[in-house]
């Protein structure tokens, strides 16, 4: 068994931190003194990465066989249920340790093997392409990085802030990358094995990707069906494909907030979603697809929506026929209108005291709400027709009179 090489720090529950493809346990240095208050933070570095042993030259580097290595040294440190917090190739093994061991939560940062098939060409292609610079031109390298263009030019595609990283993590970045003698044994194993974890984890699990990661793009490297049954969906804006050095504070109140557990789910959403391998974000997915999003709403019991479908309403008013509108923005919370103070503003609409209804009427029942597009079309269409109906040959509205045809002078 490879001998792990790991840092220490802090006091509380043990949580595990696991690097990715090419880097080590130095990368979560900017997250582990806000993590050391609340954890006793283990950072290791995985075999054949930083000051590890790699896997004895029989085995396969596979992420099953990454995670049994790391499970032998939390056996020899007594740690029987830990929190685990992976980046690429590290969620991926916290994913397979989570599997075969007890956790207490599951954070994956952008993790690898969420592809259908093989690892994507360009994944390929990117990572083999950054080992031959790393160790081919390490030193020009180093020297470039000593200058804000250069760590842009140099990381930009791994990180989504490199201008304001350090000279000396850019260079021992690129050193890691370079030297790691676990790099092509952990490559081959993964290119022809990807993620399929759809078996339940008795913990909760969260995974979040950079807003700016240019390494696993989404239509090819996030296929989030394959991950465990209610897992956390996050994204973490501004952040790269190794988000801790771009945002620690993000990243730290992530992993507490994965550790400590999620909020539970309305019984009506977990109903509807029992049986599915679907995400459940905190803040509500981009319009959940337009008409089913409001209609979801309406199911979760949110205040101020209603089971309408999106796109084209019908308003009432009062004698004449239903106008279809399209309706704008966001539903707001019912409205008393006054005694004869409807949404329109005049006597007879909906809001009057003849009105069945009586005063309790909403926006959505009295008509379209007001905004600044409808009060120009309102304001053009009535200038039209006036306009009309003061031109127009053998309109039923008569014209100005002139002086001295009739009409007063």
């Amino acid at each position: 068994m490879a001998r792990l090489a790991f840092t220490r720090a802090g006091t509380g529950a043990p949580l595990v931190l696991l690097h990715g493809l090419g880097l080590t346990r130095r990368s979560w240095d900017p997250v582990i003194p806000m993590l050391a208050g609340h954890f006793d933070v283990i950072a290791v570095d995985l075999p054949g990465f930083g000051g590890s042993e790699p896997l004895p030259a029989q085995a396969e580097a596979t992420p099953a066989a990454l995670a049994a290595a790391v499970a032998g040294l939390l056996d020899e440190l007594g740690i029987t249920a830990p929190h685990l917090a992976g980046n690429s190739l590290g969620g991926w093994v916290a994913l397979e340790l989570a599997a075969s061991r007890p956790v207490a939560s599951l954070t994956l940062l952008s993790p690898a093997g969420l592809w259908r098939g093989d690892t994507p060409r360009y994944c390929r292609v990117s990572l083999l392409a950054s080992r031959w610079l790393a160790r081919r031109a390490a030193g020009p390298l180093s020297r470039l990085v000593r200058y804000r263009l250069g760590r842009v030019i140099a990381l930009r595609q791994t990180h989504g802030r490199p201008g304001q990283l350090t000279p000396g993590y850019a260079r021992a970045a690129i050193q890691a990358m370079g030297t790691s003698p676990g790099f092509d044994a952990a490559f081959q194993a993964t290119v022809h094995r990807r993620i399929l974890a759809t078996a339940p984890i008795g913990a909760p699990v969260t995974v979040a990707f950079g807003s700016r990661d240019l390494l696993l793009l989404r239509h090819q490297s996030r296929h989030l069906d394959q991950l465990p049954p209610g897992t956390q969906v996050e994204t973490l804006p501004g952040c790269g494909h190794v988000p801790m050095a771009d945002d620690p504070g993000a990243v730290a109140a992530l992993i507490i907030k994965s550790a400590a557990g999620w909020p539970a789910v309305k019984p009506a959403l977990a109903e509807r979603l029992a049986g599915r391998r679907v995400s459940l974000t905190p803040v509500t997915r981009r319009a959940r697809a337009a008409g089913r999003g409001r209609q979801a709403r309406a199911a979760d019991g949110i205040p101020g929506s209603t089971g309408k479908p999106a796109g084209r309403a019908t308003a009432a008013r009062p004698g004449r026929r239903p106008v279809p509108v399209r309706w704008r923005g966001r539903r707001t919370a019912p409205r008393a209108w006054g005694a004869g103070q409807g949404p329109n503003g005049r006597a007879g609409c909906p809001g009057a005291p003849d009105c069945p209804a009586g005063r309790e009427r909403s926006r959505a029942a009295c008509g379209p709400r007001w905004s600044p597009a409808s009060a120009v079309a309102s304001a053009l269409s009535w200038r039209a027709g006036s306009w009309r109906a003061g031109s127009g040959t053998g309109s039923s509205r008569s014209r100005r009179p002139q002086p001295g045809a009739g009409g007063p002078t």
